[in-house]
């Protein structure tokens, strides 16, 4: 929704040392357009100032015209040797009120309008308008007496399409091609036609429509070989389409290119309706022989157990780019090439630079500043075995008094915590990527490491060692298996402050802890890296066993389910989508869930406009300021992710989730909720995240005193480990 408002305007700015530019009349283009539009042109006085003028003019009037001022004029002239004036006669703004479509049988009326108005909505120009909020509306609408004697003439539009006749020409040749691909080859659309213009603003729009005689595909027929295709992109009975076509002759294509002929070409035609395909097969190519070369390291065998194509089958070029991409994905080969000489495959590899270090600095309101690094040495033995040292180093206590971050309550608790505020990690690793004599894709890594935490509700330190196996089992579904043994020193400041003095004897001491870890992912999105659609699932499930203090039992079953939902909108901008849910039960009466272990929300992460691990389980009494955690979370997550210019992007989002003790108080009127805006933007040293949340509900409210508290800022930049 946009409100135009009109009011005289002039201004001038400097074009240069010694002269200057005066600008009449501007009321609905904001005046920093046409200052950078007119500026640019001044500068680069390509050819004298008649030409130069004339065509300054012509532009300020298209981008009026695109605009719907249909009348708008505009005199740029030099009234003294140092000053130019630039006076506009804007007149009135023509919007399309309704758009009539007459001889549509075969697309309803209504299609029809919604195409013609999505296509110019889409492709307007609105960004250069005045646009003016309610309370500027309001005190036009309703003067004080004060300003009653000028009053100031206001126009509204509010969802209405600007009259820029080129745009709507060309929404016709949309409607055309649409036709034509649906097999009305002879359609005739005449229009717009435009009606008188009413009340000095608003015009209605005629299309009229001639279909003629829709042509359908009256026999396929296939010249030089046999096909039998599962799908066709166009079947006997379709109509004529020749988009349709062309899919087709490239389904054709790779079906012989997949059948063992790389030589294939086709040519169709088009004959009374009979649609003629004739196909040149070629000599069908059997691999002989595999030759490969570059490789100065890596062994063959694992080259090989890559490559889809073996010596005795058909060339496949499915099997071909799998190849290439399986190759690149080993992260070993800065290039892979394959070609064919004759019926011997070429594969052309050039190793990475076996060794690389990266070193980073970042920053967010959880972690504090931070430095990290990474080394890596590649291909150990040639079979591909990767071993790397990786760490980071934060102080999050440097944003610990900021009051848009954490309310006081948790400031206190974090401040009395330690003394000693250093936090990070640091593990090191090797990855195998994949377990050769294995008849399946097998791949390994495993990973010892140490991890200093600090949380509102705890202080962690842990040594671990984790060991994985993972398997692609189907295109898009992956399975992963580990086990984790880790011994944890952990206290816990708040809990003095909790429900009870059992918190206080059984959140801290000492855990050794082993975790059987099942991992099932399945990725149907379009990119793995900035997805706009698809849709993933991922299921994990623990069993963590152990002791604490060497005394107390520790077993309990923990499962997590996350799926995720991307919907492309219009013009680069998604709706995503993501709902968690999670539960931990203990196994045996008494035994004893970490406090590290359970689940907690609030943040960056799960709900934005409350700070981290903030949000209190609902059916909890706990009044220490500080979240303990729960044994069960659900959460769901939406962003409207849209672009703001160049690497910029910009998200709406709200999010709400629900802690709880026990899954039998869930309620839909415990939910806390988050909503707010957010900024995105990729610079040198990792991605720069902005968000500003606004609390909504609040199913616990300990922490909040006024309503600055229901700000929250969330702010990172840089990569993390």
């Amino acid at each position: 929704m946009k409100y135009f408002f009109y009011c005289t305007l002039f201004f001038c700015w400097a074009v240069s040392g010694k002269q200057t530019l005066r600008i009449e009349g501007a009321k609905s283009i904001q005046s920093h357009y046409l200052d950078r539009l007119i500026q640019k042109k001044l500068t680069s006085r390509t050819q004298g100032n008649g030409r130069l003028f004339e065509q300054i003019q012509s532009e300020i009037v298209n981008h009026y015209r695109k605009l719907g001022f249909i009348f708008a004029k505009v005199d740029l002239s030099r009234v003294s040797g140092t000053q130019l004036l630039c006076r506009i006669r804007e007149g009135k703004q023509i919007l399309v009120r309704n758009i009539e479509v007459q001889g549509s049988t075969y697309f309803s009326a209504k299609r029809i309008r919604d195409r013609v108005r999505a296509f110019v909505l889409e492709n307007a120009s609105g960004y250069d308008i005045a646009v003016v909020d309610r309370a500027q509306i309001d005190q036009l609408l309703n003067p004080t007496l004060a300003n009653q004697k000028q009053p100031s003439p206001v126009f509204f539009e509010y969802g209405f399409m600007p009259f820029d006749k080129s745009l709507f020409l060309k929404a016709k040749a949309e409607l055309e091609e649409l036709y034509i691909q649906s097999g009305f080859l002879d359609v005739q659309i005449y229009g717009p036609k435009e009606s008188e213009i009413e009340n000095d603003h608003w015009i209605d729009l005629q299309f009229r429509i001639d279909e003629g005689v829709q042509t359908r595909i009256r026999a396929i027929e296939y010249r030089g070989a046999s096909v039998h295709l599962k799908d066709s992109a166009i079947r006997v009975g379709d109509p004529l389409s020749s988009e349709k076509v062309e899919q087709l002759r490239v389904q054709l294509i790779e079906h012989f290119w997949n059948e063992g002929y790389p030589d294939a070409t086709i040519e169709q035609k088009i004959e009374d309706s009979k649609l003629i395909f004739k196909i040149q097969t070629g000599e069908r190519v059997q691999i002989e022989e595999i030759r490969i070369q570059g490789n100065q390291v890596t062994q063959r065998p694992l080259i090989e157990y890559y490559l889809k194509m073996k010596p005795g089958d058909w060339f496949s070029w499915e099997r071909w780019m799998e190849s290439r991409s399986s190759l690149l994905q080993l992260d070993l080969f800065s290039e892979v090439e394959l070609s064919l000489e004759g019926r011997t495959l070429m594969v052309t590899l050039k190793e990475r630079e076996r060794n690389s270090l990266e070193l980073g600095v970042g920053a967010s309101l959880v972690d504090g500043p931070r430095v990290s690094g990474l080394w890596q040495y590649r291909n150990l033995l040639g079979k591909g075995l990767g071993f790397r040292i990786r760490g980071q180093l934060n102080y999050p206590a440097a944003f610990y008094l900021l009051p848009v971050f954490y309310p006081l309550p948790v400031q206190e608790a974090l401040k009395s915590q330690t003394s000693n505020y250093l936090a990070g990690k640091a593990n090191m690793g090797l990855t195998y990527p994949q377990v050769l004599g294995v008849p399946f894709d097998l791949s390994a890594s495993w990973d010892a490491g140490y991890l200093r935490d600090l949380k509102p509700a705890y202080i962690l330190n842990s040594a671990s060692s984790n060991g994985s196996l993972h398997s692609q089992v189907l295109k898009n579904l992956r399975l992963t298996g580990q086990m984790e043994i880790e011994y944890s020193n952990f206290t816990c400041s708040a809990c003095a402050l909790g429900e009870s003095n059992q918190n206080i004897r059984a959140d801290e001491g000492v855990v050794l802890q082993a975790t059987p870890r099942w991992i099932g992912f399945w990725d149907g999105r379009d990119s793995a890296l900035l997805p706009r659609k698809g849709y993933s699932i991922q299921l994990e499930a623990d069993y963590g066993f152990g002791l604490k203090d060497a005394t107390v039992g520790i077993s309990y079953f923990k499962t997590l389910l996350a799926g995720s939902t991307y919907v492309p909108i219009v013009s680069s901008w998604t709706w995503v989508s993501h709902l968690r849910g999670g539960g931990i039960w203990n196994l045996n009466q008494g035994n004893y869930v970490p406090i590290f272990k359970r689940f907690y929300l609030g943040g960056t992460s799960s709900v934005r406009g409350f700070a981290e691990n903030q949000i209190f389980p609902a059916d909890a009494s706990n009044t220490s300021g500080v979240s303990l955690g729960a044994n069960y979370f659900a959460l769901w997550r939406n962003e409207l992710q849209f672009p703001i210019q160049g690497d910029w992007r910009g998200g709406l989002f709200m999010d709400a989730g629900e802690l709880l003790k026990d899954i039998r108080h869930f309620s839909l009127q415990s939910l806390s909720v988050g909503t707010g805006l957010g900024v995105r933007y990729e610079t040198p040293i990792g991605p720069l995240s902005l968000d500003l949340g606004v609390r909504v509900l609040d199913a616990h409210p300990i922490n909040y005193s006024d309503v600055w508290s229901l700000l929250q800022l969330h702010f990172s930049i840089g990569d993390t480990l």
